[in-house]
């Protein structure tokens, strides 16, 4: 199959996308814990969070799916194992031990005064383990909980479509309509209550990536899709306003909440695909490089931005003008340190970043 240009567009768009995303959650209005918190709220920052986290990942999971389906026609499935394990598993392992084991640190210091040094609070990190999430400076994914479940949820997958392959061999998923294509998006919601690890659902992610596998990779669906990207936009806009209003300015929660909230995220996980395909289906010599640093990013911004945060509140008091700030500068930073760290040979052999393009078929 052809090189789909707008996937790899997509994925390296929504990973610098989730810069922002993060630096707003240490504004939030709610009272949500974060790996730092800073002083003062903002409902418009908390807004923009609010707007855009309800579908960000899960546009990520079912893009795995869909490049699954598409990997599976040219691999086996050991070697699709393999290159998982390979892409995903050793910048996990080494990620955690390293770039985690620092947020960690840093989380410690500046939210509860841990004095004795990154050396002693390395055996704290690897030693006591308490809700996953890292906020207390104790053991976590961190962030690398995303290619944590890619990897978990990838291999699950494919034993899943292996047995379908022994049992259901005849299994297709032909050209359901629009109005099924929006209400499958129920089978992930429902899946968010369940396998909860530090604030994820494991059984959410997996059934994203098997829809984007099963259904989505038809290129009859992305056609659909891509015919009712308008209707798709507004139905999103709609339902996460709704949300937002709800949630943050009127301080509202429960299933009021919830509905429109699951509403206008599906309806944006199948918007955001639509329109990548039809404006994003294109590539340069930037976007390919774009594309095989963003994993790297991924890798190393969390780090920053709470760092710059943390800096730039000691002479900012505008939450506003707090979180533009430091999202510039934290990008800027994030940016620069993953061009240089992917020189290093040990790196781009990591993420699989080439010296040189090479078009795939």
């Amino acid at each position: 199959m052809k090189r789909q240009h707008y996937v790899d567009n997509l994925r390296w768009i929504l990973i610098a996308l989730l810069l922002p995303v993060q630096a707003a959650l240490a504004l939030n209005c709610w009272g949500e814990d974060f790996y730092i918190i800073l002083d003062g709220e903002s409902k418009g920052i908390s807004s923009f969070y609010t707007m855009i986290s309800p579908w960000i990942m899960s546009v990520l999971f079912l893009l795995a799916g869909m490049t699954m389906r598409y990997s599976l026609e040219k691999r086996t499935a050991t070697e699709f194992a393999v290159n998982r394990l390979k892409r995903l598993g050793i910048p996990l392992v080494i990620g955690i031990f390293s770039i985690v084991a620092v947020l960690s640190y840093f989380t410690d210091v500046y939210n509860f005064g841990y004095v004795p040094g990154f050396a002693r609070h390395y055996r704290v990190f690897l030693m006591e383990a308490t809700d996953l999430t890292g906020f207390d400076g104790h053991f976590t994914l961190g962030h690398l909980w995303f290619l944590f479940f890619l990897l978990v949820s990838g291999l699950v997958a494919l034993l899943v479509v292996m047995l379908q392959k022994r049992i259901l061999p005849k299994l297709r998923v032909n050209n359901p309509g629009l109005i099924v294509l929006l209400l499958v998006g129920i089978l992930p919601a429902l899946g968010s209550y369940v396998g909860n690890i530090a604030g994820k659902s494991l059984v959410q992610y997996l059934l994203i990536l098997l829809l984007g596998y099963y259904v989505f990779a038809n290129e009859a669906v992305l056609e659909k899709l891509q015919n009712n990207r308008f209707l798709l936009t507004g139905i999103a806009v709609v339902g996460l306003a709704a949300y937002t209003f709800l949630f943050v300015w009127m301080e509202r929660t429960g299933v009021i909440v919830e509905i429109p909230k699951w509403i206008g995220a599906w309806s944006a996980v199948l918007a955001v695909i639509a329109m990548a395909r039809q404006y994003l289906n294109k590539s340069t010599i930037v976007t390919q490089h774009l594309y095989k640093i963003s994993y790297a990013f991924y890798w190393l911004y969390l780090v920053f931005v709470v760092w710059v945060e943390a800096i730039m509140q000691q002479f900012i008091d505008a939450p506003v003008v707090l979180f533009l700030i430091s999202v510039i500068v934290s990008f800027i930073v994030t940016y620069v340190v993953t061009e240089i760290v992917t020189l290093i040979p040990f790196i781009r052999q990591i993420f699989g970043v080439k010296k040189s393009h090479k078009e795939h078929a």
